[in-house]
């Protein structure tokens, strides 16, 4: 009796085990989007652009954007009130990069899967 009692719940742990792989094979992960214009070129004079981005997903609370901007692609800074999902830029004189920073509900924080080059020629 007690060799069946032992393995009922050597089979009841490994069917625990197979339950909790599955849920987290099966948990979606928190991706910051995508940038649909990761390549834009300006001529000449400085003009203001529209980059866009598919939304943040994966995340089971509130999502909250912030854009950043670096003129090395390596050093980035936020933009004060750069909230949106897309974002318009002021004058741009001078190649800049931008991505989306995604925040859920406060916690994890992603990227855009990419990075946006704004080239001034």
């Amino acid at each position: 009796m007690i060799q069946l009692k032992n393995k009922l719940l050597k089979i009841a742990a490994l069917g625990l085990i197979a339950v909790i792989l599955v849920s987290f094979n099966n948990k979606q992960l928190f991706n910051g989007g995508t940038i649909n214009n990761p390549n834009i070129t300006i001529t000449g004079t400085a003009i203001p652009v529209i980059i866009s981005a598919t939304g943040a997903s994966g995340c089971g609370g509130t999502i909250t954007y912030q854009w950043q901007q670096s003129f090395d692609n390596a050093n980035f800074i936020d933009i004060s009130n750069a909230t949106g999902t897309s974002y318009q830029s002021g004058l741009i004189v001078t190649t800049t990069h931008f991505r989306r920073r995604a925040i859920c509900s406060g916690t994890d924080t992603v990227y855009t899967n990419n990075v946006a080059t704004v080239t001034v020629q």
